[in-house]
């Protein structure tokens, strides 16, 4: 009798962005998302991505288990630092725009009402890290399913 090992359970791109990015945690990222959310994934530059093609992947994933629904919704918030309101769909980067959120949320006094929201823009820029990860991994094959 064979004794297969159970798999281990699928990651959040959050969880990948927090990650080392090991090629297993690219897999287990990639592990029951769908072949129309990866390609689309795959198709985004995040030094110039806009919010009409995020903003849709961002609801994608998170219906999918690959973004929780703090993390899509901080996302979808992320606009051109020069935009004035939601309706701006100029193109950024979505690396600096969470890391700056990051860093001025996390650079506020913890008595400041705003210093609540640290962790979900903790977790929006591990989920745009996590997303690159993914990006660049799905670009070179090295993101094959593993219940394939």
């Amino acid at each position: 009798m064979e004794i297969r090992p159970k798999p281990l359970p699928s990651l959040r791109l959050d969880q990948l962005g927090a990650s080392r990015g090991t090629d297993d945690q690219v897999k287990r990222t990639r592990q029951g998302m769908s072949g129309g959310a990866a390609q689309a994934l795959a198709q985004l530059d995040l030094t110039k991505v806009r919010p009409s093609q995020l903003d849709p992947l961002a609801v994608q994933l998170m219906e999918e288990g690959k973004l929780t629904e703090e993390v899509a919704s901080e996302l979808i918030l992320f606009r051109n630092s020069g935009a004035r309101n939601l309706a701006d769909d100029r193109p950024f980067n979505l690396i600096e725009a969470a890391e700056r959120a990051a860093r001025v949320v996390g650079s506020m006094s913890p008595m400041h009402s705003a210093a609540k929201y640290r962790s979900a823009y903790d977790g929006a820029l591990y989920g745009a890290k996590g997303m690159l990860t993914l990006i660049k991994a799905l670009r070179t094959g090295n993101a094959v399913d593993v219940r394939a």
